[in-house]
């Protein structure tokens, strides 16, 4: 059983290149001491582009006099339990104590931009590059559609300095709906688009819960892939591992599927 009197440090060792990673990191700080246990997150380098998160956080210059680093990863290769339950049972065990999930989203720190304007759809197009197989190859036809039927959008990753950090949680705030991928983004965001989400599948993950568990989101998928769960990455495509199967998982969510969904949500 670990010492409740010592603090614990959850952090990430960075040896993934995406930030989905350490903010589901962060959101497990959160529930710990929202479960009456001492717990700070070491922030991430590759998370500086984004908003502090809201979750107590590790402060070099007050270090507590009793603390301790404490690194465990979640299995994705061979068990399909949702990451973020996988922690949960973890440190459930570890502090011998059933933790209550009270936020349902990633924390982050936010306030008002009055300057942000409103748009109809905040997209997300955009997935890390180790993780090349959630990219969907359609999004230029959706956005003739929205021109078309007068809907409104923002590309959240056209410019991260313009919407990255708190003006990107402003527009997707401020939106009707937020689209996106199995992206840290998606994670990012939750605060503000739980309850009007709408996620495109990719086969990477086993499932949609996955990597998704705690939000309040839609999404939509190719059913029955034979390949759920593929996980394949930059280093395996360069070592020469390919999708046997055409890249089903996006290839067949069509764009006019995508927007027929969408307008329901709106």
């Amino acid at each position: 059983m670990f010492d409740l009197d010592t603090t614990i440090v959850l952090y990430w060792p960075g040896h993934k290149k995406g930030v989905g990673e350490p903010l589901v990191l962060g959101w497990m700080t959160q529930v710990l001491v929202d479960n009456g246990i001492k717990a700070v997150f070491q922030q991430h380098k590759r998370m500086a582009r984004l908003a502090p998160l809201g979750c107590p956080t590790l402060d070099l210059r007050r270090v507590p006099q009793k603390y301790r680093k404490h690194r465990w990863l979640y299995n994705g290769k061979t068990d399909s339990t949702p990451i973020q339950v996988q922690y949960l049972n973890h440190y459930s065990e570890l502090f011998e104590k059933e933790l209550v999930v009270y936020k349902n989203y990633v924390p982050v720190k936010f306030y008002e931009a009055p300057e942000v304007r409103q748009v109809d759809v905040v997209v997300n197009t955009r997935t890390g590059k180790y993780t090349p197989y959630k990219k969907w190859p359609y999004f230029k036809q959706l956005f003739k559609l929205f021109k078309r039927h007068g809907i409104t959008w923002l590309n959240i990753d056209r410019d991260w300095r313009e919407t990255y950090g708190i003006r990107g949680l402003n527009y997707v705030k401020k939106a009707r709906l937020y689209l996106g991928l199995d992206t840290g983004m998606s994670h990012y965001v939750s605060r503000f688009a739980n309850g009007k989400a709408l996620i495109i599948q990719s086969g990477f993950t086993p499932s949609f819960e996955f990597w998704a568990w705690p939000y309040d989101y839609e999404y939509i998928e190719v059913k029955d892939l034979p390949c759920k769960g593929c996980l394949i990455n930059k280093h395996d495509i360069k070592n020469g591992v390919v999708c046997e199967h055409n890249y089903r998982c996006m290839n067949e969510i069509k764009p006019e599927q995508v927007f027929e969904k969408m307008v329901s949500m709106l």
